[in-house]
């Protein structure tokens, strides 16, 4: 289950860090800018093809993303002229796993 609070904080944040408004970061995502601002107020559920683009175009741990668990980056933030590597075609599983490993293990951290 995604946790909508870290959500919120972690969009927020991110966005902040990269000196963007709401609208600059829904352009960058191809989203509304009243669809980003609602789920970054928490109106809204964000959507794992969100967490997708957001950990792809900005090299973001999608485990710091949803739960704040983690580095912050994948890796250092890719230069102007450099491609974003494509994501793999099964990427929407890949993402899940992980989310679901990432949760279970706060649950079993919880629980010691």
């Amino acid at each position: 289950m995604i946790n909508q609070i870290n959500v919120c904080t972690n969009l927020r944040f991110l966005r902040k860090k990269l000196g963007l408004n709401q609208t600059e970061m829904a352009q960058k995502l191809d989203v509304s800018q009243s669809y980003y601002g609602n789920i970054e107020a928490g109106n809204k559920n964000i959507t794992y093809e969100m967490i997708g683009k957001i950990a792809e175009l900005y090299h973001i741990s999608p485990n710091w993303l949803l739960l704040g668990a983690g580095e912050m980056y994948i890796e250092p933030p890719k230069q102007e002229n450099e491609p974003t590597p494509a994501l793999p075609a099964d990427w929407e599983a890949f993402m899940e796993k992980k989310i679901n490993e990432a949760v279970e293990a706060k649950f079993q951290k919880m629980n010691t």
